[in-house]
């Protein structure tokens, strides 16, 4: 794993850890991203040595996280559907969890090929069951029918262009709160760039490679 990569690995994994080792062994990581004062839980460094491998990168791994995180309090991720996703599922009060790194090798292949963050993960946690992007799938109820859509699928009146359906609507608000979600993310992450790259925030190759 390249140095300059490990403390953005220790910084989010602050926000996302793959175990918790208690609130004083957490309050001083946070303070070793900075000054370089404590090791790092070896079940952290694992993980992120699996995940490098697997071709993450700190930013990718916080971004999931961030979207993961999003699905499970809107009740849209279980143990039963998506366990096969995850190493560790999700632990409580403080939700570490350990992703299981080869699985989410056709979510980075989507990134990859300048698909969505959000679109990516419906494609992983759905079993691929996403239509390609720009077609979309449509049955009886959705199916527009001359000028007009059917009747099960009414015309907004207000709030939107004419001619588009609730549904629609409703996919177009529901997708622009995802960008909005990626979007911050992104933003977060870049200012954690420029702080690990910053004289005296970096942990040294001898300090990382402690246990």
């Amino acid at each position: 794993m390249p140095e300059a990569d490990r403390p953005l690995w220790s910084r989010y994994m602050i926000d996302y850890c793959p175990s918790f080792p208690g609130g004083m062994l957490m309050s001083a990581i946070d303070n070793s991203v900075k000054d370089i004062t404590t090791r790092i839980p070896q079940v952290w460094k694992q993980t992120a040595a699996e995940l490098h491998s697997a071709g993450f990168t700190p930013l990718r791994y916080y971004l999931l996280a961030e979207l993961l995180a999003d699905l499970r309090e809107r009740n849209k991720l279980n143990q039963a559907a998506h366990g096969r996703l995850f190493r560790q599922w999700f632990k409580d009060p403080v939700p570490a969890f350990q992703l299981r790194a080869d699985a989410w090798k056709p979510w980075l292949e989507r990134l990859n090929r300048a698909e969505s963050p959000s679109r990516a993960l419906d494609y992983v946690l759905h079993d691929a069951d996403v239509p390609r992007l720009g077609r979309r799938r449509t049955n009886q109820r959705h199916r527009l029918s001359g000028p007009r859509y059917s009747q099960s699928s009414p015309i907004l009146d207000t709030g939107a262009n004419p001619g588009t359906s609730i549904s629609k609507y409703t996919e177009l608000r529901e997708r622009n709160r995802l960008l909005e979600q990626e979007n911050e993310a992104l933003r977060r992450a870049a200012g954690d760039v420029t702080q690990a790259h910053r004289p005296g925030s970096e942990l040294t190759d001898r300090d990382c490679a402690r246990r």
